[in-house]
Parts: C-alpha cells; structure tokens; sequence
C-alpha cells in the first residue's frame, strides 16, 4: 500500500462527512504536507500554515505522532509526546477567511543517526453547540508526514528484487527498495526500466507517483509496493534499470 497524506472528515453522520470532505470550501487548507527538517542549522526549523477557508471561526491544534513505514504494508502511526517539537502556538482560533502559521523546531537530540519519521496532525477542535439547538458537527483533520535527518545526511536507494505479482484481478510487480542511506527517500520521482526477453516497459516518474503515491523509503530501510503493470510477461525472468529522484 503506498504512502500519502490524507484529509479525513469526522462527523456524526458519514455521508455527510464524505460529502464534506469532498468540498474543498468546508477544509482546512494545510500546507505543506511533506516537512523535511534537519537536526540542527536553519533546517531545524519549519512552518506550517492553516487556512480557515469558511465563514465562521475555528479553533485549530497541532499534534505529533511517531510514522513507521514497515517493509510491506500499511504504514503504521503511535503515540508520541511531542517532546522531540517546540510547536508555537499549539492551539490556535482562526478567523473566517484567516490564516495561522504554526512555528516548528526540532528541540531532540542533534546527533541523530539516521531519518526520524514523524506524523503531524492539524486537527479542528469541537465547539460549544448552544443548549436547545440541534445539528451535525463536521471536523476536520490534515495530516503531514515529517522527517527529520542528521545534517548533510544523503539516501543511497537500490531495488533489490522485482517479482510478478496479482492484487485482485490486476497484474502487476512487487518492487522491493533498499535505501543504504542515512535519510529518508521518495520513490515518486524515479524512473525505472523493466525488461523481460524482447518485452520492455518504462515507468515515468508519473506512473511511480500515481502507484505509490510518495513511496516513502525509510533511511536504513527497505520497502516492497505493488506496481500495476497489465502487460507484464506471465514468465521469464525480469531485469531492471533504477534511476534515482535527484538528490535534494
């Protein structure tokens, strides 16, 4: 499953929070959604700035949460203190049509050894609903994927194995990456070059992005994502050519 940010809508009734959450004029526009920060130097700092994007205000927090991205599978967040961030103001009310930047800085430990990954949260806060009165409540929450890395820190991605695979009815290959390196890397703006016998098959950096969204490769770390390629030879043995997202 590849990794993306998310808008989610939490309300009382779910068609009307799908609604919601399809109808940008009722969100919260955080931006942006990929925060790279380092351990020290200017890079240790970041700003995350909330848009209030309807006529009434609300009442906006920032919260922190450890991101783990497994091998295979769903990534995974768990509870965090917040102890590593100094986030001003935690809380923060937004007027209609206003706008709240968030001041972030790394505060943990400077001598890190390789990419922390983290999950930011700007989460709408519920308000007072007025005795006698009736009504649903829609709150919203955006998510940011955070990585902090040690200064200078670089990623040194490979792909190890490709493997045909199937999800459902749709053919494809399991592409599995190793990142050597001490920070974090995006697989979204790579190109990779599949050949079987006189088969070939390019995918773009589009078509990486489309199948695994950021695909997120954890420093010091492997990741096998499924990549949907309908006309992938049912035998014979699969070669690859990795080009790497240039380096930022």
């Amino acid at each position: 499953m590849s990794l993306r940010t998310w808008f989610a809508a939490v309300g009382c009734a779910s068609a009307l929070a799908a609604i919601a959450a399809a109808w940008p004029a009722l969100a919260l526009l955080v931006k942006p959604i990929v925060i790279e920060m380092t351990t020290a130097g200017a890079g240790a700092n970041a700003t995350v700035e909330v848009v209030n994007d309807r006529n009434t205000p609300v009442t906006v927090e920032l919260t922190v949460e450890k991101l783990n991205v497994p091998e295979r599978g769903a990534v995974e967040t768990e509870a965090d203190a917040g102890d590593d961030f100094l986030i001003f103001p935690p809380q923060a009310i937004i007027a209609p049509g206003g706008r709240q930047n968030f001041r972030v800085r790394w505060v943990g430990d400077p001598q890190i050894a390789k990419t922390k990954l983290f999950m930011f949260t700007t989460s709408e806060l519920p308000v007072e609903i007025a005795e006698g009165t009736t009504g649903v409540q829609l709150y919203y929450a955006v998510q940011s994927v955070v990585a902090v890395s040690p200064p200078g820190a670089k990623a040194e991605v490979s792909i190890s194995q490709v493997e045909r695979s199937q999800i459902g009815e749709e053919n494809g290959v399991l592409v599995s990456f190793a990142n050597q390196g001490a920070k974090h890397a995006f697989i979204s703006g790579a190109q990779i070059e599949l050949r079987s016998g006189t088969w070939r098959k390019i995918l773009t950096d589009q078509d990486l992005s489309a199948a695994f969204g950021l695909g997120l490769v954890p420093a010091a770390g492997s990741r096998t994502m499924f990549m949907p390629v309908a006309d992938v030879p049912a035998d014979g043995v699969i070669t690859w050519t990795y080009t790497p997202t240039a380096p930022r």
